[in-house]
């Protein structure tokens, strides 16, 4: 968030006017405002301590005393004028402290009492435990009290003290660790202009998903991990390139490329909109960069690409007042909060919860289901050069059918083998299984399009660590490998991988 839209945001929740007309906003300015919000998070402390009731008699006189003793509303290009910032004198902002606190207690609108408790928050150390004491103070519900949360999260993150922003970044997915807050930081990023902040925000939103969204195919021997970066899959992005510029009429003289068939390729591609699939996408990040390869490769060709994972919508289910979970599309629960606590979803005791959001879940209708879901997916905007591209995303299991055949089908990070003892994760499925796999997807394959199947750990700034991929084509009734890059999928794997139905 810059800083003119937090000095905006913190005079709307104040009630005290700020105008910056003519004056630009300057990084001294929000420091000013960060010692009210600090202030008013000690006055809240101290309120809380007193018990409710006593602090809504204080604080009220506290607002009461202080605007009778006549520090004004003091303009700020005036302020600015009679010696910047620094001559808003600390009177003038106990007085904002006390306007802000009382505020809080006494609105009867439910957003200005979370978003100025969020604004408090931010300027905790312990987010988690001012949020409590906030949330009892001000008698917030649950919703809200998550709601300010979250937003008091974005906001340090945007925060201009490096500092701050670095201690709460560490704590993302860790002990922050709501995947609610994923559409929080999502809005931020659509709204946020400091390229460092944006990239700040989009980081925090990969590894919370990363963190909290866990979930596995039933046919898995281990854990699927859910993980991507930038540029991680430039080296696969290069080779389709290379596929699909090798359409263009001027290199019919060339009948075979790495193994490829070339003839069989063009024929497969010869007309029609092209299809690629991309599986195990996480939060589609890598997708958005093989779109950008492939529609550079393409020239006007119609396009779609693609991205699956096996879940990528989750919704929101609120049992009572105080307890909402998080379930997949299967309706199986995969983060749980109630009385102000995150539970362990998988532990015992959660099983009636566990069962009951099954079944609100599953007693939902389309309309419902739209409201309450979401999806974790890279919030950046895609590149504008991908505009044309028919960019897809939705949830699919590589080992179902796909009625829709694909001209190529790309598949990284999941269907591998543990051939390295640098590998980050073990493999997640036998041999049996895989072989399974390959072949449903060589089914969803038109005839002379190609399966690219890749285990790559892989930077843009030379730190490879290693790449593995096997290439398929597919023939009338089979797939046959017609490269390997490093390992491939190892000595285990067929050469020719029969269809059959």
């Amino acid at each position: 968030m810059t800083t003119e839209a937090t000095l905006t945001l913190l005079s709307r929740l104040t009630g005290v006017t700020v105008s910056t007309d003519g004056v630009a906003p300057r990084p001294q300015d929000l420091e000013v405002w960060v010692d009210v919000i600090r202030a008013a998070r000690h006055v809240a402390r101290c309120a809380a301590a007193v018990g409710p009731g006593s602090a809504h008699d204080q604080l009220r006189l506290v607002a009461e005393q202080s605007g009778a003793a006549g520090p004004g509303d003091l303009p700020v290009p005036e302020a600015v004028a009679a010696g910047g910032w620094t001559a808003v004198t600390r009177v003038r902002r106990l007085w904002c402290v006390a306007r802000a606190a009382a505020a809080l207690l006494r609105s009867a609108s439910p957003a200005p009492r979370w978003q100025l408790c969020a604004a408090l928050v931010a300027a905790g150390d312990d987010v988690e435990e001012v949020a409590g004491q906030l949330g009892q103070l001000s008698g917030l519900a649950a919703a809200d009290r998550l709601a300010a949360e979250h937003d008091s999260v974005v906001w340090r993150l945007g925060s201009p003290e490096p500092a701050v922003a670095d201690r709460t970044m560490r704590r993302v997915g860790v002990s922050l660790r709501s995947p609610l807050l994923l559409r929080a930081l999502a809005a931020a990023v659509a709204s946020a202009t400091d390229p460092v902040v944006v990239e700040r925000l989009a980081r925090a939103h990969h590894v919370l998903g990363r963190a909290t969204l866990v979930t596995t195919s039933e046919r898995a021997v281990n854990p699927v991990r859910r993980s991507s970066y930038r540029g991680r899959y430039h080296q696969l992005d290069a080779l389709v390139s290379d596929w699909f510029r090798l359409l263009d009429p001027a290199t019919a003289a060339l009948s075979r490329y790495r193994g490829v068939d070339l003839g069989a390729w063009r024929s497969a591609c010869a007309s029609g909109r092209l299809r690629i699939v991309d599986e195990a996408v996480a939060d589609g990040l890598i997708t958005v960069e093989l779109a950008a390869a492939v529609a550079a490769a393409v020239g006007d060709r119609d396009v779609e690409v693609h991205g699956r994972d096996l879940n990528m919508d989750f919704y929101e289910v609120w049992l009572d007042p105080e307890t909402v979970a998080v379930v997949d599309a299967n309706g199986a629960t995969v983060w749980l909060w109630a009385d102000g606590v995150q539970l362990d979803p998988a532990a015992p005791e959660s099983a009636a919860r566990r069962e009951a959001a099954r079944n609100r879940f599953a007693g939902w209708g389309p309309n419902q289901r739209a409201q309450a879901g979401f999806r974790w997916l890279d919030p950046t905007p895609p590149p504008a050069g991908i505009a044309r591209v028919d960019l897809r995303f939705d949830s699919h299991d590589v080992f179902a059918s796909d009625p829709r055949p694909a001209h190529l089908i790309r598949v990284a990070g999941l269907l591998y083998r543990r051939l390295r003892p640098d590998v980050d994760a073990d493999s997640y499925f036998t041999d049996e299984a895989i072989t399974h796999a390959l072949a449903n997807l060589g089914r969803g394959l038109v005839e002379g399009g190609l399966l690219l199947v890749a285990s790559v750990v892989d930077r843009r700034d030379g730190t490879r660590l290693y790449h593995d991929s096997d290439v398929y084509q597919r023939g009338p009734d089979e797939l046959v490998r017609v490269q390997r890059i490093g390992l491939g999928l190892g000595p285990t794997m067929p050469t020719t991988v029969r269809l059959g139905r």
